[in-house]
C-alpha cells in the first residue's frame, strides 16, 4: 500500500489517500479448498484475509520511510 502510494503521488494529479486507496487482501491458497471451502463467523472464506488502512495510516508509514519525502 506504501509502494502504491508513493508511486500514485509521483504519477497521478490531484491523488488523494483517502479517495484513492483501496484496501488490500491476501490469499492463503493452502487454505482454500474450492467450493466446499467454510467461512468464518463474518461470512469471509477460509484462507482470506481483507482490510482498508485508514489514508493517514499509509501516510505516516511513507513519512516513516522516507522521511522528509513530499507527500
Amino acid at each position: 500500500s506504501v509502494a502504491v502510494h508513493r508511486y500514485l503521488t509521483w504519477r497521478a494529479p490531484g491523488y488523494d489517500p483517502a479517495r484513492n486507496l483501496a484496501g488490500i487482501a491476501y490469499l492463503f491458497v493452502r487454505a482454500m479448498v474450492g467450493p466446499e471451502t467454510p467461512c468464518a463467523a463474518d461470512g469471509t472464506p477460509a484462507g482470506v484475509f481483507a482490510w482498508t488502512p485508514p489514508a493517514q495510516t499509509i501516510v505516516a508509514l511513507d513519512q516513516l520511510f522516507a522521511p522528509g519525502a513530499p507527500t
